[in-house]
This record gives C-alpha cells, structure tokens and sequence, in this order.
C-alpha cells in the first residue's frame, strides 16, 4: 500500500491561494486541516503522523535563523589569535549535528515515536539552549 508521503512529498498549493495579509504557516495550517477532516478514514496512522509533522516542520523552520545567531554569537569575539581552520570546523560540526537532528526528529515524528511539535522542535529548542548556554559561560 502507497503512503501519502509519496505521493505527496511536498504540500502544493494551487496558484493565488495565499490572500494578502495570511501567512504561508496559517494557510499549511488550514490545508492540513482540510485534508484530515475530508480523508478521515482513507488516511492511515502513519499518514496522519506524517502530515501533523510536516506541519510543525514547516512553522519550526524560520525560528532556525535565531537558532543560527545565538550559536553563532558566542563563537564570534575570540580574543587573541584565532585559528580560522577551527572556526570553520566547528561551524561544520554544528551544522551536521543540527541537520541531523532535524532528520532524526522528522523520521522520529513521522514514525510516531515522538509526538509531531516535539519531533519538529527538538533541534531548535536543543540547539538553542545550547546557544544560550555558550552565551552564558562567554560573558
């Protein structure tokens, strides 16, 4: 049996459904909505699982720029001489270690294992209060 994320792997929306002054988080929000109440017993739990994810994957996302800038703040100011290389080391570090993150509470949501804002949340919300701890210990 085919899932709904493969055959919808990404939400389309059709042209000019987006009035001025709605955002595109609200709009998902309605369309998933829509979609659960008209498919209520055509989706499966595992469908269900993954649309619900997919919506707080999509209202998590622009909080990562933040995310972004309170890890990248305390690694800013280094005093003396600074080793570039172990800059940009552990700039990619973080990254992977974000972006795997995020897979992994994606996989974690969408298979049910976590509830869907937890498994969307959990790589901002660690990686936040991290960045605010290395804050704390930089003053």
């Amino acid at each position: 049996m085919e899932t709904l994320a493969e055959h919808f792997p990404e939400p389309r929306f059709p042209p000019g459904a987006y009035p001025a002054g709605h955002g595109f988080a609200g709009n998902l929000r309605r369309w998933c909505g829509s979609y659960l109440r008209l498919h209520r017993d055509d989706l499966t739990p595992r469908d269900r699982w993954w649309l619900k994810t997919q919506l707080q994957e999509h209202i998590a996302a622009p909080c990562t720029c933040l995310v972004v800038v309170l890890i990248a703040i305390p690694f800013g100011p280094a005093p003396g001489r600074r080793n570039v290389f172990a800059g940009v080391a552990s700039g990619t570090v973080i990254c992977f270690g974000y972006f795997i993150l995020l897979r992994l509470g994606l996989a974690l949501g969408s298979g049910g294992l976590l509830p869907p804002w937890v498994a969307a949340w959990l790589p901002n919300a660690s990686f936040a209060a991290a960045g605010l701890w290395l804050l704390r210990r930089a003053d």
